[in-house]
């Protein structure tokens, strides 16, 4: 219970650390921009009173000339730029006269700024709810490891290094799309399974097997065959959460439920199967049959690839047969792969 609780508690620090870096990289990325884009997005981002001040500003007024003109005092239209009071429907018309602007323009800026408002703000809800699928699971995988728990230190650097492991899957990706992109029709036959069998699919299982194999493998605590699964599932749920944080922070509500119903899941048995597979590798290396590990091992990523790549061209395909059989597909996997972990759990032995 107490391993569970740390467990908990890393994945939740977990959590908040990635959340904060991905806040960290889309601010940098934002300045980064060129200046015209942040210029534009500035001005979609006012609210009334600081609109009014743009306004002011860009026709070199001074809030003195401003008052005299509308008969008003200066500390009102002072009281107005800074959001402590808002102008009345007569003294918005002579300000937007005065600018040669429309008043529906200045009212249309500041409801563009609260809808902005409301969208960073149930964006960043939804990062934080990014996170419920990747817990959800790794309590699941965790309650059944039932015969000897694992170092929650151990756990917490495999879903950390999976979690970083999600950056140069994504970087893999951008540069082999691009190249591949160049060589092939992106409507091609081809590239739809090139670059989602060879680039994604391939890239993203070596960097959730990558932790493993490296933080894991010769562990002392690695000595029961279902280790193996807790081992891949903790590295994929880090990848997962990571990925589902930059998904749904660019995305909506909509995209949040699918991911969480589908795309964390999914990575979540592409590692069951990984898991099963290492298993008995690790099992072949402790009796010395090491043809055989390398087999299981090389098995251990061409079966996510496959399965992971399946799933991702069926969604690309974007046609309704390719609907219907991937919703056929995804149910029979996870049918077939709760199977396979609930036998693994309930068979579990030493190795």
């Amino acid at each position: 219970m107490k391993t569970l609780i740390f467990g908990l508690f890393g994945i939740c620090m977990f959590g908040a650390t990635v959340f904060l870096f991905v806040l960290l990289i889309r601010a940098l990325l934002k300045y980064l921009r060129s200046g015209e884009v942040r210029k534009e997005k500035t001005e979609t981002k006012k609210t009334l009173g600081e609109a009014l001040k743009a306004h002011r500003t860009r026709c070199k007024m001074t809030q003195e000339f401003v008052a005299e003109a509308i008969g008003v005092s200066r500390q009102a239209v002072s009281k107005w730029e800074s959001g402590a009071s808002d102008p009345s429907t007569s003294n918005l018309l002579a300000l937007a006269k005065l600018y040669g602007v429309s008043a529906e323009e200045l009212l249309r800026e500041a409801a563009g700024n609260s809808a902005h408002r409301k969208g960073v703000a149930l964006n960043y809800y939804l990062s934080l709810a990014a996170l419920i699928p990747a817990v959800i699971l790794f309590v699941r995988i965790y309650q059944l490891d039932r015969i000897e728990k694992e170092p929650h230190r151990l756990l917490g650097t495999l879903i950390l290094c999976g979690a970083l492991s999600a950056l140069p899957a994504a970087g893999i990706q951008f540069f082999a799309s691009r190249a591949l992109a160049g060589a092939l029709n992106r409507r091609s036959a081809v590239f739809l399974l090139l670059d989602n069998f060879l680039v994604v699919a391939v890239s993203e299982e070596i960097c959730k097997i990558a932790p493993v194999r490296l933080a894991a493998w010769k562990h002392p605590a690695f000595d029961y065959r279902f280790d193996a699964v807790v081992y891949s599932v903790s590295s994929a749920l880090g990848f997962a959460a990571v990925e589902n944080i930059l998904y749904v922070v660019q995305s909506d509500l909509r995209t949040a439920v699918s991911r969480a119903v589908l795309s964390v899941p999914g990575h979540f048995f592409f590692a069951v199967a990984m898991g099963l597979l290492l298993s008995r590798g690790k099992q072949a290396e402790k009796q010395g049959n090491g043809r055989r590990r390398t087999v299981l091992c090389a098995l251990a990523i061409l079966m996510p690839v496959v399965l992971h790549g399946i799933w991702d061209v069926l969604l690309a395909v974007r046609r309704p047969w390719a609907t219907a059989a991937f919703y056929c597909f995804v149910v029979a996997f996870f049918i077939a792969a709760d199977l396979g972990l609930r036998r693994a759990s309930q068979t579990d032995a030493h190795l």
